[in-house]
């Protein structure tokens, strides 16, 4: 027996409570939200069975709010509260069934502030479907192709219903559970669902929060959080600007960088060569330009080897500048993954002369060895040395940082939808 369309509202034929009817000639049941009875749309709404002791999850919408949703007026007619749970881990959410004349039923799901539309898709979808197996099973991230836009795997759920009240286009069972397979897309979920009773596939979108509470004259509604993956990406509204903005200023400083490194160290260089038997050395470095970079490059023929070169260097007045020392090494082999080598035979000392003058330069090998090798560690070691460089660390970071900003920007989109796909449970392990 089919109940008459014209119906508007009802006792509930278990404990007498008033109870609107919404939903429309396909609605299955009413659940009342009074005594939790299940009340049979299709036949004189008889006592299915009842839903005792029923905790109900906090939802701002509620039962007969309409509001519109993309020029399309909906009515809440039904709550769901769901969860999931996996290991000691629980997620909870409300799925509010909708139903409006013109455009049937549809879900709004309300999850940590974020509000999600589902309806079922009946477009063509490839493949038709995606079940547990065919994932754990899968060598490769599943994909799938819907509405225009292909689909990426993105996890599987099993799904309980905790609480339900109102009227539904099927028969919800308390603690029934359903097995869901979610498809990420650009802007929407795909989702192969399967219940003990159907299998259905629906398609699920971001809603804007705001505009949906106020189309629906919700007053508590909570906010969302900063995070959703069906959230789409909003480019923020100084992003272009700000990205071509570093770019630029890092090319200027990368372009001053090399301009001034290039015209820089243009003073005579100073190289010179001993064997080690002839070490220590003094070495006159004469400096006509104060308040530039000084730079001191020791190198030596380390083969399988290592030696420590002291450097200490006296001002023209004989007054002591400093004392230091650089370490020289060179290894290589063979293994079972091939040839390989690491060290360096030359490394740098660096500092800023304040006065002209001579200076002093003494050099020592102070201590050496081999490794896996006899003979001599060092045999030779020569000593370059130049003056009037003009350092352009500073400008070099500048151009890193305002690059690395102005890449940031660019990348924001990608690094977005990264986060989403490893919201997901898919491992390529």
């Amino acid at each position: 027996m089919t109940r008459n369309p014209n119906l508007k509202s009802i006792n509930c034929t278990q404990c007498g409570a008033g109870l609107d009817v919404l939903g429309g000639g396909r609605v299955q049941v009413n659940v009342c939200g009074y005594c939790g009875s299940e009340l049979d749309a299709q036949d004189n709404f008889a006592v299915l069975r009842r839903f005792a002791e029923m905790e109900r999850p906090y939802s701002p919408f509620r039962i007969g709010m309409q509001g519109d949703i993309d020029g399309v007026t909906f009515t809440v007619i039904g709550t769901l509260g769901m969860q999931e749970r996996w290991r000691h881990m629980v997620w909870q959410w409300v799925d509010h069934q909708l139903y409006s004349p013109t455009h049937g039923y549809a879900y709004l799901t309300y999850e940590t502030g974020h509000l999600t539309l589902s309806r079922r898709y009946r477009g063509p979808v490839n493949p038709g479907w995606i079940g547990p197996l065919t994932v754990e099973t899968a060598e490769t991230r599943p994909t799938a192709r819907a509405g225009g836009q292909p689909f990426q795997y993105f996890e599987t759920s099993t799904n309980e219903i905790t609480f339900v009240e109102g009227e539904f286009n099927w028969r919800p069972q308390l603690g029934a559970e359903s097995i869901s397979v979610s498809m990420l897309g650009r802007d929407a979920m795909l989702s192969y669902s399967k219940s003990a009773t159907e299998e259905e596939i629906l398609m699920t979108r971001y809603l804007p929060t705001a505009e949906i509470y106020a189309a629906f004259g919700v007053q508590d509604g909570t906010a969302a959080e900063d995070f959703h993956v069906l959230k789409p990406y909003r480019k923020g509204p100084h992003q272009t600007f700000f990205a071509l903005t570093s770019g630029l200023f890092a090319v200027i400083a990368l372009v001053l960088a090399m301009n001034m490194g290039g015209a820089s160290g243009t003073l005579p260089r100073i190289e010179k060569s001993f064997a080690v038997s002839d070490l220590p050395q003094e070495i006159p470095f004469v400096v006509e330009q104060a308040d530039q970079v000084a730079r001191i490059r020791v190198s030596a023929d380390v083969d399988n080897s290592w030696a420590f070169i002291g450097l200490s260097v006296t001002d023209p007045e004989d007054v002591p500048l400093f004392e230091a020392g650089r370490t020289v090494e060179r290894y290589s082999g063979r293994d079972k993954d091939g040839a390989w080598s690491e060290g360096w035979r030359t490394s740098t000392l660096r500092f800023i002369p304040r006065q002209v003058g001579t200076y002093t330069v003494e050099v020592a090998v102070e201590e050496a060895d081999t490794w896996q090798r006899t003979g001599s560690p060092v045999n030779r070691v020569t000593v370059e040395m130049q003056q009037g460089l003009i350092s352009t660390l500073w400008l070099q970071l500048l151009a890193l940082a305002f690059g690395t900003f102005s890449l940031f920007q660019l990348a924001r989109p990608f690094l977005h939808q990264y986060r989403r796909m490893k919201e997901g449970d898919w491992s390529d392990d």
